[in-house]
């Protein structure tokens, strides 16, 4: 039975006509229900039904509206915050740039074996020769000019060697300063043929270059071609060939620019026996080593050769101390090795155990063979790194035109091996 069957009294179930609120009202009722909307559980939508939430399935799919990018606007990715603390940082932090410097130069080694001996081989027999000449041409000047015509080639010994007794070999008897002007006079031709053979290895690295060093694979050959010497030697003939255009067109660069380095290098190198001195030689010694890379991969000449390799490698210098004093040291230790082994054989050995003495004196031979074709290489490889750093931080390597038509456009991502 409702509680109004019975006849209505006035004033309990009578409709009470609406309330008019006044405006104050209505605006703290829509505060209260933005209150509540705001504490509603994260990703719960609804409808705001007599002061409730009501949940409603489609609502409840729907992101929020902040969330909903505009219509015919695309989201714009935030740039990246880089300072340059942050850079040097991420440098200081790379894991020994010093032994990546290392494995590439034993992969370049290993993919370019026989092109680079033949290249080293034919420039040191050239040095060899020429070094025969001024020896001789000294030699034959010290009977001729010094101590009146008392000199014969009797008291020298060999003619095709200078002479290395003390009695002789002196400031007082002039034999060391004609020595002197004969170096120097043959100095320009040594370069000349030295800085062919550093052209022909910075091409052969460039080619060889691979832009990940950690996947640096040969392209074109085979694993097997450094075990198969007589395949290796027309595939090293071929590869020279091919690249002889090149070494017309880049040698008279190369040539000025490794007369100036040779010209700082060699009396740094004098300068350095003195051990002392070691700390104040070996910067420049190591900020010289990227010239001639430089001259080739970014057309630079001369001075700006020199001065590109000193800015570069400024910035990895003492990372690339470490292979180049450790190369220099092991090559120092291992003929040292080698002669105290030959020396300390018994006589007998040379008699009835040849094998033994060849074994040592081969397997040193071509140790320190490959010792320095790594040194050979690591210059270009520290250059290399050294670009891979400053492109990193934000820098671009200068000259990278030149990189490009060589084949790259920086020296990363070089060609491939032809």
């Amino acid at each position: 039975m409702s509680r109004c069957s019975r006849p209505p009294v006035a004033g309990l179930c009578a409709k009470r006509p609406p309330v008019a609120l006044r405006p104050q009202h209505h605006a703290g009722l829509h505060a209260r229900q933005q209150q509540q909307q705001q504490q509603a559980p994260a990703g719960f939508q609804g409808r705001w039904r007599g002061g409730r939430v009501q949940a409603d399935a489609a609502d409840s799919d729907r992101p929020p509206a902040d969330e909903v990018p505009a219509a015919g606007k695309a989201e714009e990715p935030l740039p990246p915050v880089s300072t340059e603390k942050e850079q040097a940082q991420a440098q200081q932090q790379r894991p020994k740039l010093w032994k990546e410097m290392l494995l590439s130069s034993v992969r370049l080694v290993r993919s370019t074996l026989w092109p680079l001996l033949l290249t080293h081989a034919t420039a040191d027999t050239a040095v060899f020769l020429l070094h025969r000449i001024s020896h001789r041409a000294t030699n034959e000047a010290a009977v001729a000019l010094l101590m009146g015509g008392a000199l014969t080639p009797a008291n020298i010994g060999n003619m095709w060697w200078l002479s290395v007794d003390p009695q002789l070999a002196n400031f007082q008897t002039g034999y060391q300063p004609l020595t002197f002007v004969f170096f120097l006079l043959t100095f320009p031709l040594v370069v000349a043929v030295k800085s062919w053979a550093v052209l022909g290895t910075v091409l052969l690295c460039r080619q060889a270059w691979q832009p990940d060093a950690a996947q640096q694979q040969p392209a074109d050959t085979p694993p097997p071609l450094w075990r198969q010497p007589l395949r290796g030697i027309r595939h090293g003939i071929a590869v020279l060939r091919s690249l002889s255009p090149q070494v017309s067109a880049l040698w008279r660069r190369l040539f000025v620019v490794e007369l100036l380095v040779a010209s700082a290098v060699v009396p740094l190198t004098f300068a350095s026996l003195a051990v002392v001195t070691i700390p104040f030689t070996l910067p420049i010694i190591l900020d010289l080593q990227g010239a001639a890379s430089a001259a080739v991969v970014e057309g630079v000449s001369g001075m700006a050769a020199v001065q590109r390799s000193q800015q570069l490698l400024r910035s990895v210098r003492w990372q690339l101390a470490v292979p180049f004093v450790g190369l220099l040291a092991a090559r120092r230790l291992l003929e040292a090795a080698k002669t105290t082994l030959i020396n300390a054989m018994p006589p007998r050995f040379y008699q009835e155990l040849v094998e033994i003495p060849l074994v040592v004196l081969v397997g040193g031979t071509l140790l320190s063979v490959l010792l320095n074709r790594l040194a050979d290489v690591l210059p270009f490889v520290a250059y290399a790194k050294a670009a891979e750093v400053e492109a990193s931080s934000g820098g671009v390597v200068s000259g990278s035109s030149g990189a490009a038509e060589a084949g790259g456009g920086t020296v990363g991502a070089a060609d491939s091996p032809a």
